[in-house]
């Protein structure tokens, strides 16, 4: 997992998810898989101590559901201070992805980015 000043790719992925919509761990891993085209997973020894850990920072609270003929599984959701980090995840996240750009595209492409021709 990379972090960078305290910045965390995998519990930014969550909880943007969970910002969408509460979700149990299963769903949450398969969402990892499946929109990152399997790409990237999240196995449950990574993702289960993230949940709990950012249950205890207070981003996201849990509750347990019972459905009907199967196991009962903790549903996890967004708090409005979950809200507020992911909002800061995303910004810090976007700032990082631009600077990595800047970089890629070199010396000539950036000057004519700032002249306006890009």
């Amino acid at each position: 997992m990379a972090k960078k000043d305290g910045f965390h790719i995998n519990s930014m992925i969550v909880l943007a998810l969970l910002q969408e919509s509460e979700r149990h761990g299963v769903e949450i891993a398969k969402e990892f898989k499946r929109r990152s085209s399997s790409h990237l997973n999240c196995q449950p020894g990574t993702l289960y101590p993230l949940l709990h850990q950012l249950e205890k920072q207070g981003h996201v609270e849990s509750r347990w559901e019972q459905p009907e003929n199967e196991r009962a599984r903790r549903v996890y959701s967004l708090t409005d201070k979950g809200r507020a980090e992911v909002e800061h995840l995303l910004m810090a996240w976007n700032k990082h992805m631009e600077a990595v750009q800047r970089i890629l595209m070199g010396p000539s492409a950036q000057e004519n980015a700032f002249a306006g021709v890009i």
